[in-house]
């Protein structure tokens, strides 16, 4: 079965929690069902190059 939301998420980042916060209450409204997915921002931002991308 496939989930009516699904919502990826890094357990360390401070606006996916705030986001999760809003997902569970817009599950408690009504008969959605949500799909918790974790990701990793640090993995995935690995190989950025946060100097070249934002100067000083």
């Amino acid at each position: 079965m496939d989930a009516d939301i699904n919502f990826y998420f890094d357990p360390v980042c401070p606006f996916a929690w705030m986001t999760s916060k809003w997902v569970r209450q817009v599950q408690a409204q009504g008969e959605y069902t949500v799909n918790w997915r974790f990701i990793s921002l640090r993995q995935i931002n690995a190989t950025v190059d946060y100097d070249a991308h934002f100067p000083p």
